[in-house]
């Protein structure tokens, strides 16, 4: 399997980083999450001490944070992961990435996309049969994305946020990482990385899982705009599910059966090149 990529990955014709020790390896691929992190807490904390300020002296104002407090929380988280992001940006044109990779054909999209709902809703339902739970973290995080109307947090979860993790997370960390690592341990630290940034149980198993393969997608093509519609597609589907069907009863196990053959039959033909070529 990693023979396959290696042969395809753009990035594996580059030599690793002799001259760096392994702290200076581990420091250069943290630091960004850590920036942007660090940076995305404080505008958070700003903007949420300043709505608070605004409440406190204003008593219209404090009736409509009351009444529009998950979309209100909405908006900061957003603003947060925006600015948090800004000085990413210039690690993201160092890095000198390729949006649209080897090729654009529509094969290699479709086997991408599917790979990305087949895994995304047999992870979700596999995680909820296993009884995975994300503790009051992960309650809060999504009663307030789900608080939003459908077409905003498509929007919002399926389009703005995997943009901005995939500038983070692949355009830079996984980078970094796999010139300073060979693919494997590469592919486990961004995935591991991307997990733990959810900050509860559930979302991590959940994140570690989907980030090797999104890991995986982007060594394959070479180009982020597969990683990116692989996180956006994968995110709209499992928004879409939990709106319209909580995962429990029957059907689910229908609908778990049905997304693990997706899942298989896409990472099959994404390993084995039988259906996208290199030379198309």
């Amino acid at each position: 399997m990693m023979n396959h990529f290696e042969a395809l990955a753009p990035r594996t014709s580059e030599k690793l980083n002799p001259e760096l020790n392994s702290a200076r390896k581990a420091f250069s691929v943290i630091v960004p999450v850590l920036l942007y992190y660090l940076l995305n807490y404080a505008v958070f904390y700003f903007l949420v001490k300043a709505v608070n300020v605004m409440s406190g002296v204003d008593a219209a104002w404090a009736t409509t944070f009351s009444l529009n407090s998950s979309i209100w929380s909405v908006a900061i988280n957003l603003i947060a992961m925006i600015v948090g992001i800004i000085p990413i940006i210039p690690m993201v044109f160092k890095e000198k990435i390729v949006f649209c990779g080897k090729s654009t054909k529509p094969s290699w999209m479709v086997v991408t996309l599917m790979l990305g709902i087949g895994a995304a809703v047999f992870f979700n339902i596999l995680i909820n049969i296993l009884n995975i739970k994300g503790g009051e973290t992960y309650s809060q995080v999504q009663s307030t994305q789900f608080s939003l109307p459908l077409y905003a947090g498509l929007i919002i979860y399926g389009l703005i946020t995997p943009f901005i993790e995939e500038l983070l997370f692949r355009a830079v960390v996984y980078n970094r990482a796999r010139r300073n690592y060979n693919l494997p341990v590469a592919v486990f630290v961004t995935a591991v990385i991307f997990g733990v940034y959810h900050d509860n149980l559930l979302q991590a198993v959940y994140g570690c899982l989907m980030g090797v393969l999104i890991c995986l997608v982007y060594e394959r093509f070479g180009g982020l705009i597969y990683p990116y519609l692989m996180h956006a597609f994968a995110n709209m589907a499992i928004y879409l599910m939990i709106n319209i069907e909580d995962f429990g009863g029957n059907p689910m196990i229908i609908v778990m059966v049905a997304a693990l053959v997706i899942f298989v039959i896409s990472l099959f033909l994404l390993i084995s090149g039988k259906y996208i070529s290199a030379k198309e």
